[in-house]
């Protein structure tokens, strides 16, 4: 039988029937068995194309849903802390803010904990 040298690549292929009325068949290469048989070549190659992409994508895992961070929650600042720069917006002291960022980077000489954003500004 030429299904049994023939690689098993792919699960359905087309081969000749050798009868005058329908030439084509698709046969399942794990079984052996004829699928369908056709007379054009070209219907029996667009029928073996479908059922091999849906036998394909059958067996290909489900993969979930990506996971996005758009922004940061509560709970990370809390565990990670906030950015401990403060930022002057006045010529008085008393105008002075807190970053509001989450700390991502802590330094090893003076122990503050700086936003991704803040250590970059600052650290030259």
């Amino acid at each position: 039988m030429a299904t049994s040298t023939v690689p098993k690549s792919l699960p359905f292929l087309v081969f000749p029937t050798l009868s005058p009325e329908y030439v084509w068949k698709v046969v399942a290469t794990e079984t052996g068995r004829t699928v369908s048989r056709h007379r054009l070549l070209e219907i029996a190659v667009r029928k073996a194309e479908q059922l091999n992409v849906r036998a394909i994508t059958a067996e290909m895992p489900i993969l979930p849903e990506p996971v996005y961070a758009l922004r940061e929650s509560y709970q990370e600042k809390d565990e990670r802390g906030s950015c401990q720069l403060w930022y002057e917006f006045g010529s008085d002291r008393a105008d002075m803010q807190p970053c509001d960022g989450i700390g991502s980077i802590t330094d090893p000489d003076s122990g503050y904990t700086y936003c991704l954003d803040c250590w970059k500004v600052n650290r030259g």
